[in-house]
């Protein structure tokens, strides 16, 4: 009997903790899909993009950023194994100086070879104003996400 109320308080702690981490998940979701829909209306603001350049436009757009946000995942995970440079021997450190120098040329590839793809649906000046308007974008999330904290809120940013 003893063993039975065991057996159960593990399972409902086991469950109890599988519901948390598929919450934080689907919220995790929910938050990026918001700032996605937020990204996408203000891109399109910036660079003024007509319906007809959004289609042509978004489609290598989200490649791009796809291929741009595996690098990123890859160079944070660098950066987190520097902070701890105390603990590392010298022979770490130097990989880890390689894999980041490998990091940012994968990132110019990738750089240069969209260059040519985004100059298809976009002039010279909208292009420039893209990376513009990526920096505005991120930079304005950051001061609604800063805002939010500020003020005991947690979350993703509101509307565009």
């Amino acid at each position: 009997m003893k063993m039975n109320r065991i057996i159960l308080l593990i399972l409902l702690g086991i469950t109890t903790n599988l519901f948390a981490q598929n919450y934080k998940q689907q919220e995790r979701a929910e938050r990026e899909a918001i700032i996605e829909e937020a990204r996408i209306a203000f891109i399109t603001k910036e660079l003024n993009l007509s319906s007809e350049k959004s289609q042509r436009f978004w489609p290598v757009y989200n490649a791009y950023a796809s291929e741009r946000k595996e690098i990123m995942k890859d160079m944070r995970k660098m950066r987190r194994k520097t902070k701890q440079v105390e603990k590392i021997t010298d022979s770490e450190a130097l990989t880890l100086i390689n894999k980041r120098l490998e990091n940012e040329e994968k990132m110019l590839n990738l750089n240069k070879s969209y260059k040519d793809k985004f100059l298809k649906v976009l002039s010279p000046t909208e292009f420039l104003k893209l990376h513009k308007a990526e920096k505005k974008f991120l930079h304005w999330l950051r001061e609604k996400s800063d805002l939010k904290e500020k003020q005991g809120q947690h979350g993703p940013p509101g509307e565009y």
